[in-house]
């Protein structure tokens, strides 16, 4: 059973969504909170994915990753970008 499915089935009261990161089906400043787990090394493209969290964001909103850091460098790349867009 795939992901989307078992969420469906195992709580069909919640929404759940496949989409591509990058380029997320909402509007802007659509939720208080962005969170991602498990994912920051499949993301090539960290500066577009982080600026597409911050587009869905309201204003004051926050994000939170917990990602295992399995390529070197990957902290410094993202915390380089998230500069760009939230105060750290």
């Amino acid at each position: 059973m795939e992901a989307l499915e078992y969420g469906r089935w195992a709580e069909p009261s919640i929404s759940f969504i496949g989409a591509d990161v990058g380029s997320l089906p909402f509007r802007s400043s659509t939720f208080d909170v962005v969170i991602y787990i498990g994912v920051l090394h499949l993301i090539g493209d960290i500066k577009g994915v982080i600026s597409e969290f911050s587009r869905v964001l309201k204003e004051g909103g926050s994000y939170s990753s917990l990602n295992p850091l399995l390529q070197k460098g990957r902290l410094v790349q993202l915390l380089q970008c998230s500069e760009d867009f939230f105060v750290i």
